[in-house]
């Protein structure tokens, strides 16, 4: 999709972070970012990036993503909580 029929929002996300945003999405889940977190780095509710942003551009469901609980921000979370 990158160049073509993006939201504003998309166009902004390429902008930053000089990728198409399909890149960004999956850059983000290989290091370890589960989707509510990735949701919430590129401003969207995880409701939304869900049910409308990730299924145009992993439309195959082809991203691997952290289990459920596991993802690198909830790691961080609990290294910060427990120092």
């Amino acid at each position: 999709l990158t160049g073509r029929h993006l939201t504003p929002k998309e166009r902004d996300i390429e902008r930053e972070y000089q990728e198409p945003i399909a890149v960004v999405i999956r850059g983000f889940a290989e290091l370890g970012y589960s989707k509510s977190d990735v949701a919430g780095i590129l401003g969207y509710s995880k409701q939304d990036f869900l049910r409308r942003v990730l299924p145009r551009h992993d439309e195959h469901g082809e991203i691997r993503w952290s289990a459920k609980g596991e993802g690198r921000a909830q790691k961080e979370q609990k290294a910060a909580g427990s120092g």
